[in-house]
């Protein structure tokens, strides 16, 4: 098989591997990936202990400290939704606009 040759110039940056390894092994994660990580294991922590769970100490700095707004909910409400969401999407044309 013949390769194209890449266009990027030398002076960009490659994905030369992509390694999957758990969060606490890697600290050079990027701020949005931290954020995303502490945000799933509070609403796990969420679902098994109820609303009254108390995030991680770098969930709650951030929440602290940070604007932001976060929501869980739950199959029943899902399915509550669902007419309203139905409706919003008729209205959307084919091409999502």
């Amino acid at each position: 098989m013949n390769k194209k040759p890449s266009r990027a110039p030398a002076s960009v940056a490659r994905i030369v591997t992509v390694t999957f390894s758990k969060v606490e092994d890697v600290p050079p994660l990027q701020g949005a990936d931290i954020t995303a990580t502490e945000n799933y294991w509070h609403a796990i922590k969420t679902l098994r202990d109820g609303y009254g769970a108390q995030p991680r100490p770098h969930m709650r700095h951030y929440l602290t400290h940070m604007f932001a707004e976060g929501f869980l909910i739950d199959r029943a409400r899902i399915i509550e939704m669902m007419p309203d969401i139905e409706a919003q999407m008729k209205t959307f044309s084919t091409d999502g606009q």
